[in-house]
């Protein structure tokens, strides 16, 4: 079994950006480039507690990591491979705290997305109504289901085994609530739970694919 987690936007892009902690300052670490390894380190660490393979990826364009985990997951025919672009979302706290798109052409797509959001659930890091598992599509008449099919769409060129999400599992703004009442160590708490509870998810769906469970 095989995760690859790739950690999306870089110093050149570095996504949403905002203060955190209220005193008026937009420090680097708030940005989101520096967010999301503060959640997908921890849910690394907890893949490999658990003896699964993980890649940690970053840096290059999305279509050459697509090709490259196409690849890998081509040389091991059979081994389920799940394909991780983390995010943070940016979206205002009267949306879902997590999202989770999958290509609307993967079954084996959508199960890891519910995988993850179950996960979620019962770490009591996001409500259980509504799950908040979307389908991203390129020809979608809405930007934010279209977006997440870039971060996807070579995934879905490789075999059977290997599935992707686009994975946004908090907001920025639910940051904020948490950096005004507890600060830096507050936010890197929380962000260090999520990522252990999206591992146990990620780690769910691959045990489903050895056993056959998912098709």
């Amino acid at each position: 079994m095989r995760a690859i987690l790739h950690r999306q936007h870089s110093d050149s892009s570095p996504g949403v950006s905002l203060d955190l902690t209220g005193a008026g300052v937009v420090e680097a670490w708030m940005r989101e480039v520096e967010l999301i390894p503060r959640y997908l380190k921890p849910c690394q660490f907890e893949l490999e507690r658990m003896g699964i393979d993980v890649d940690y990826v970053e840096g290059r364009p999305y279509g050459d990591h697509h090709q490259w985990a196409v690849t890998e997951a081509q040389a091991r025919p059979g081994v389920p491979v799940a394909y991780i672009a983390a995010h943070v979302n940016s979206v205002s706290n009267t949306k879902p705290l997590s999202w989770m798109f999958y290509d609307r052409r993967s079954t084996g797509g959508r199960a890891l997305a519910e995988r993850m959001t179950e996960s979620m659930v019962e770490a009591g890091h996001r409500s259980r109504d509504p799950m908040a598992c979307y389908m991203a599509d390129k020809d979608a008449p809405d930007a934010w289901l279209r977006n997440p099919q870039y971060t996807l769409a070579g995934i879905y060129a490789g075999p059977s085994w290997l599935s992707a999400v686009c994975c946004e599992p908090l907001t920025a703004q639910h940051l904020q609530v948490l950096g005004r009442d507890g600060g830096m160590a507050r936010i890197y708490e929380y962000l260090e739970a999520v990522g252990v509870a999206l591992a146990h998810g990620i780690a769910t769906w691959l045990c489903d694919r050895v056993e056959g469970i998912q098709t």
